[in-house]
């Protein structure tokens, strides 16, 4: 069963080519397949978002598995762990990982804080050296990434990779953004593979985000019989307003493909998510359905290939 949305959802409404079973929430109603309507809303925010990464105009800093954390993180003398080299980082400068495996959380939980960047133009940047392959792949439980209250961060072209983690840990998380979105605006998250987590692959609140190539494969991988009280986690669950997740990849998620949702957080989010564009994205292999648009206004949906999806045992739902 496959489903190609071509959708414009707006004030509970929906439209959608499907070759498969159609779910939507009571409130919402199905129309005539062949609509699109992208308001000016849209094309503000398509003006808003930077597409593409942008070198920051700071200070670049380095890591290597060769290096010390007693280095000053500078090209010749590297340091060992990222977290050292996020401690050196002001807004609008870049960190540069070269090749191997890190066992690091990057989390706010643990003091890790990743200083938010200057604007869209000039970011805080974590990314892989060039033609460096980046495996962030903790041992200890916890968000891999986790980000509160930070606007304008830039991460790419890393493995995130949560296998090694305890399979029952609720917020194993691997890249979460946290905060009211007037904290959490602006970030740009590309190129990266997160696989393997027991929660949410990409998880949280924001603003003006740009979600881009991303690949998250084996999300929401916990086993309920060893955690009853865990749900099963989405590949991405995204609380954001005027953003736009375009040309990733879903390939196996316990719980939803993409679910561009909220309703249980009334200070975060208190008229759901809104003005967002979904397109160009594939799910595969998902245990819930594979998109997911709820409350809110003005968010499209177009372009979308949603295939092998299941609605908890119930059959086929593509599209919720």
């Amino acid at each position: 069963y496959t489903l190609y949305t071509m959708a414009c959802i707006a004030g509970g409404i929906a439209t959608s080519m499907t070759h498969a079973n159609l779910h939507l929430f009571p409130y919402r109603t199905i129309l005539r397949a062949g609509i699109l309507a992208v308001s000016a809303v849209f094309i503000a925010s398509i003006i808003l978002l930077a597409p593409h990464a942008v070198e920051a105009a700071g200070n670049t800093y380095h890591v290597a598995k060769t290096g010390s954390d007693a280095n000053p993180c500078s090209s010749a003398s590297p340091s060992l762990t990222i977290v050292k080299g996020i401690s050196k980082l002001s807004g609008g400068d870049t960190l540069k990982i070269r090749s191997g495996t890190y066992d690091e959380l990057i989390s706010s939980d643990f003091g890790i804080n990743i200083p938010s960047g200057l604007s869209t133009l000039q970011r805080t940047v974590i990314t892989a050296d060039a033609g460096a392959t980046v495996i962030i792949k903790p041992t200890t439980p916890g968000g891999i990434f986790l980000i509160s209250d930070r606007k304008y961060i830039e991460i790419s072209d890393l493995t995130i990779d949560g296998s090694l983690q305890p399979e029952t840990a609720s917020s194993n998380s691997g890249l979460y953004t946290s905060g009211l979105r007037s904290a959490v605006e602006g970030s740009y998250f590309h190129d990266l593979t997160i696989q393997n987590i027991s929660e949410m692959c990409i998880n949280g609140d924001g603003d003006n985000m740009l979600i881009q190539r991303n690949l998250m494969k084996n999300c929401g991988k916990r086993n309920p019989p060893l955690c009853p009280s865990c749900g099963r986690g989405h590949a991405i669950y995204a609380r954001y307003d005027n953003s736009i997740i375009e040309y990733n990849t879903v390939d196996t998620a316990g719980g939803y493909g993409y679910h561009v949702h909220c309703s249980d957080n009334p200070i975060a989010c208190p008229s759901g998510v809104n003005n967002n564009i979904i397109r160009f994205n594939r799910a595969t292999n998902t245990q819930g359905p594979g998109m997911l648009v709820g409350n809110g206004t003005n968010n499209v949906a177009y372009g979308n290939m949603l295939d092998r999806n299941a609605l908890r045992g119930n059959g086929t739902a593509n599209f919720f």
